[in-house]
């Protein structure tokens, strides 16, 4: 896919942030990062009703993020693909060393606005 010109590369690379970009899914991500779940699990973690929880679950599986596995009448999710939760990490990481930067900014201008 690298190299590729004619858009189709932009246009998977959107697929994949559109389906980051919900914080239902965001948070599943997050739990399953620690382990498989299943969906009743899900729903009581989550303290969403489990057609909802479904639909956000079928988008990630849509892009491969998360994978399902039957256990009797339980349906298991897990991660399937750890490089969408590496670049949650990532942006993790650019979030904190921006807030770090602006509170010692703020601690700066603070003593210095502060009379002795």
């Amino acid at each position: 896919m690298r190299g590729c010109n004619d858009g189709t590369d932009s246009y998977v690379k959107g697929g994949v942030f559109k389906t980051l970009v919900h914080p239902t899914r965001l948070r599943i991500i997050e739990l399953l990062r620690h382990g498989q779940r299943c969906v009743c699990e899900l729903i009581e973690e989550l303290e969403l009703e489990q057609p909802n929880i479904s639909q956000h679950l079928a988008v990630l599986r849509k892009q491969d993020i998360v994978e399902a596995t039957k256990d009797g009448l339980r349906v298991i999710y897990r991660i399937k693909d750890p490089r969408p939760v590496d670049l949650l990490d990532l942006v993790g990481d650019i979030i904190a060393k921006e807030i770090a930067e602006t509170l010692a900014l703020m601690d700066v201008t603070q003593r210095r606005d502060t009379p002795p």
